[in-house]
């Protein structure tokens, strides 16, 4: 007898709880690494095979079919995925981001008092420490992102074509850095100025002089709209990474409407986010975002890339393009129309 309307989306949802517990137990447990070592992890028999095998059925791990050992590094192996993102030195690891990325567990216990008008219990831009572990976790991800776009503005494509080398950028609401690190990586002339919270600006400093950059780099502590409204040099490059999202839509508009105004004449705003459809019907990231923008921040919330476009135009910055260096990423570069293409 047919059921009717199928249940799985229901079931995903109950199943999504678990698939998310069982990696954090992985990380605990130094399964990832462990398997990455070659180090052994008793396995058969035992409650750490059913949380393997849970790993197996997510496609974080392989099960090596016919093997007769006793420990995980003879019946488990890693996954592609897993071995990329999943071990915690690996350059591109997620590992950290998948612990941090959800924002505190309280948040989400108390999503519905939120929705009806209560204050997140641990919101997240108020939460020095919690807000430093985060924009750790992201730098091996944001890093690539940026390399993979400062190398096209560098080859002059799309809005880009012919202006200037990037020789300052202005990071706003930097987190670890990984925009300005790309552009000195990428620039060995040009200079930084990186602005953020006052418990953050050691993770980025930290995060410039592991990558050897740090000499030409100013740090600013101190919050985005003030230290802008106090006055900051016009930079070729500015960017706001992933923070207009964690404000409401007043403070984003305040927020792109003064980092253009300290673009210089031939440069460009960087913005990246997650921008949902117009009718807001996808894509199921940037909404799935914007919950999660709801439970943990006092009024932030995911953008159309239409919402952006009309700031951006209302700040001057009509040519406007939306790049996708990596799945799942996307960065909107923004420039006054009147100087494209000026020398």
């Amino acid at each position: 007898m047919s059921m009717g309307v199928d249940p799985g989306p229901v079931w995903g949802i109950i199943q999504g709880m678990a698939s998310y517990w069982v990696v954090v137990a992985a990380f605990d447990l130094g399964v990832f690494d462990d398997l990455a070592a070659g180090r052994p992890l008793t396995a058969r028999g035992s409650k750490a095979e059913a949380l393997l095998d849970g790993l197996v059925a997510l496609g974080l791990l392989e099960r090596m079919v016919g093997s007769d050992s006793d420990d995980a590094a003879g019946l488990y192996r890693l996954s592609a995925v897993s071995a990329a993102y999943l071990v915690s030195d690996s350059p591109r690891s997620m590992a950290a981001l998948v612990r941090s990325s959800p924002g505190p567990l309280e948040n989400w216990l108390a999503l519905a008092e939120t929705v009806r008008g209560a204050p997140p219990p641990r919101p997240v831009g108020s939460d020095g420490e919690f807000h430093a572990r985060l924009v750790a976790a992201t730098f091996p991800t944001q890093h690539a992102v940026a390399r993979a776009v400062v190398a096209q503005l560098r080859r002059g494509d799309g809005l880009v074509a012919g202006a200037p080398a990037i020789r300052s950028v202005l990071d706003l609401g930097a987190g670890a850095a990984p925009w300005a690190i790309a552009v000195l990586e990428a620039e060995p002339s040009a200079t930084a100025t990186i602005v953020d919270l006052p418990d953050v600006i050691p993770i980025a400093r930290a995060a410039a002089d592991r990558q050897g950059v740090a000499d030409r780099c100013t740090f600013v502590a101190g919050d985005y709209l003030d230290r802008l409204a106090g006055g900051l040099a016009p930079a070729d490059l500015v960017v706001l990474g992933h923070v207009c999202r964690a404000e409401p839509p007043e403070r984003a508009g305040a927020l792109i409407e003064r980092a253009a105004a300290v673009v210089a004449p031939h440069g460009s705003l960087v913005i990246t986010d997650y921008f949902v459809a117009d009718d807001r019907s996808g894509p199921v990231q940037a909404l799935l975002m914007g919950a999660t923008m709801a439970a943990a921040t006092d009024g932030g919330r995911t953008y159309s890339a239409s919402r952006f476009r009309s700031w951006l135009a209302a700040a001057g910055l009509d040519a406007v393009e939306v790049l996708r260096p990596v799945p799942f990423q996307e960065v909107m570069i923004a420039r006054r129309s009147s100087t494209t293409g000026d020398t």
